[in-house]
């Protein structure tokens, strides 16, 4: 099997990012809470954790035609009590207008997410596999991105 130039920086990238087994909080459990802006909405978010792997919800509905609703698969690379980095395998129903556009879609695609202290930031890409509108036709990837503030309850050490 041939390894392509981009496989091999994500693997360097991940292992350099990884903590040390000695290091790593042996399976913590713990829930997440916040409130992120996504762009046309602010949300409320949920999570919870469990040793590396976490799921996380978040949406709001404003109105027939106005509505976000997120669910997130994730997995962290790096986790210590001041920063997490993690992917996650994106699930979104997104319902919306900006000016000249409206849509109402779902997607599925991955992200990347880093929680600084609470301060936290999400971005990747979705591939909209339901257009109720049909105006995604064209559009192969769809970006995604959010910020805001999210409070980890992690256990004290």
């Amino acid at each position: 099997m041939k390894w392509g130039r981009g496989y091999g920086i994500i693997i360097l990238f991940l292992m350099l990012a990884m903590p040390a087994a000695s290091e790593e909080r042996s399976r913590a459990v713990y829930p997440e809470a916040g409130i992120l802006f996504s762009g046309i909405l602010v949300q409320p978010a949920a999570g919870f954790w469990y040793g590396r792997w976490g799921v996380r919800i978040s949406g709001m509905y404003y109105r027939d035609d106005w509505y976000q609703f997120h669910f997130n698969l994730a997995w962290a690379f790096y986790d210590r009590p001041e920063i997490q980095q993690s992917l996650t395998i994106h699930t979104s129903h997104i319902a919306g207008s900006d000016p000249g556009a409206e849509y109402n879609f779902w997607s599925t695609g991955l992200t990347y997410s880093i929680n600084f202290h609470g301060l936290f930031a999400e971005l990747g890409l979705g591939v909209p596999w339901k257009d109720n509108l049909g105006n995604l036709k064209n559009d192969p990837v769809v970006p995604w991105g959010c910020l805001g503030y999210i409070y980890r309850f992690t256990p004290r050490e």
